[in-house]
């Protein structure tokens, strides 16, 4: 605001839960794409994941923050890989708390 920004803020309603947020849409202009993202202390979840889903020519990484890999052999496959979301947290912990993996590349 002070600095030419915006803000948006979503709440969750009483007796929904988080599976009942709906993804939203933000579009503005600038010279690189990014995650216009400051979360705040406030959280529902100790370890509060940001999914973004990038459709581009080339593999989108990070500038800002680290992007980590997951160690594919700690993936509980028996189990259907539950424990995917708890590994992506343990690398990004790994990597100072914040970070950025990619779970999907296709080419054209």
């Amino acid at each position: 605001m002070n600095n030419g920004f915006h803000f948006v803020a979503l709440k969750l309603a009483p007796g929904k839960d988080l599976g009942d947020i709906q993804p939203i849409a933000l579009t503005y202009v600038a010279k690189k794409p990014g995650i216009p993202a400051q979360l705040t202390a406030i959280a529902t979840e100790p370890d509060l994941g940001v999914i973004a889903w990038v459709l581009a020519e080339n593999r989108s990484i990070p500038e800002n923050y680290l992007q980590v890999e997951v160690n594919d052999a700690k993936i509980d496959w028996l189990n259907g890989g539950q424990n995917y979301t708890d590994l992506v947290a343990e690398a990004a912990n790994e990597a100072g708390g914040n970070a950025f993996t990619t779970d999907y590349v296709q080419a054209r």
